[in-house]
Parts: structure tokens; C-alpha cells; sequence
């Protein structure tokens, strides 16, 4: 479990304004990140231009979210547990060698590209195929005797 003391800030210069806008932008004195966790991000990036002790301002509007210092922003990261609640842990750089998952090759390993009898027919082969397959059915139709408007006869019974 990962615990955060308390910190006391000292006098410093302005804080760095942040501004979140939906759920994965954040931005600052020209840094901009789309991220799962955006201001812990852009507190990594704004590494690169100010010191660790400076303090970050979280605003969405004119509302102030939170302040944090940004050394210690930049340490964390918001993972999902088990249950898929966000949980904050200890932030691990990628290595350079370090690759994303790996393609998957063309064909999978142990087995091998298709026979010519089993791989797909081109459009035209597959038209012909259809076209010496298909069977055309004729319906013939005959007409129906025209119905008589005569009155019935009745019945000659005694």
C-alpha cells in the first residue's frame, strides 16, 4: 500500500495553473496531455521545465479540483484494481528497450500458408463457380377458368 505524507509548503513562487477539461485532458504553461491519469501526467512532463517542489493548481472552470506539488504528482499513477476501482500506485517509467506488446506475426507460429486448393478464389473464379452451380428454376403459370355469374339451379327433389 502506498502512503502519501503530508507536505509543508515553503514560501515559492506562483503555482503552475492547470486546466482539466472532460475526463483525459489536462494542460499547463504549454504542456498537454490526453491520459487515463491527466494531471499526474502532465505533472511528469512539466518535470522538464520546473522544479519538483513547485505546486500545481488543478482548476476545471473557475473551480480549484486540487494542488499537489509536482514531485510528488509525477511519482504516482492511477491503475485499476481487481474490482476496477482507481487506485493510485508508485509510477514506473517505461525502460527504452522496453517495447509495447508485440505483433502478432502473419502466420502464427506452427502453421503454414494454405494449399492452392484451399485459399480463397479470386471474385471472378468465385462468379464462375456460382454461375456453373446455380440452377434456374421456370414457373409456368395456366390460367384459371373465368368463374360463371349464372344462378344456381335448384334441386329438383319432391
Amino acid at each position: 500500500m502506498l502512503h502519501i505524507s503530508h507536505t509543508t509548503f515553503s514560501a515559492s513562487p506562483l503555482p503552475i495553473k492547470a486546466v482539466l477539461t472532460g475526463a483525459r485532458h489536462c494542460s499547463a504553461a504549454g504542456f498537454a496531455v490526453n491520459a487515463y491519469a491527466p494531471v499526474l501526467a502532465l505533472a511528469r512532463k512539466l518535470l522538464a521545465a520546473f522544479a519538483p517542489e513547485q505546486v500545481i493548481e488543478v482548476y476545471r472552470g473557475d473551480t480549484l479540483c486540487f494542488r499537489v506539488v509536482l514531485g510528488t504528482a509525477a511519482k504516482l499513477t492511477v491503475e485499476d484494481d481487481r474490482n476496477g476501482r482507481p487506485r493510485f500506485r508508485k509510477y514506473k517509467a517505461r525502460q527504452s528497450w522496453e517495447a509495447a506488446a508485440p505483433i502478432a506475426p502473419k502466420t502464427p507460429l506452427g502453421i503454414t500458408e494454405p494449399s492452392a486448393s484451399i485459399r480463397a478464389t479470386t471474385a471472378e473464379s468465385a462468379a464462375a463457380e456460382i454461375a456453373t452451380t446455380t440452377t434456374t428454376t421456370t414457373t409456368t403459370t395456366t390460367p384459371m377458368p373465368a368463374l360463371s355469374a349464372t344462378k344456381p339451379v335448384p334441386s329438383s327433389t319432391g
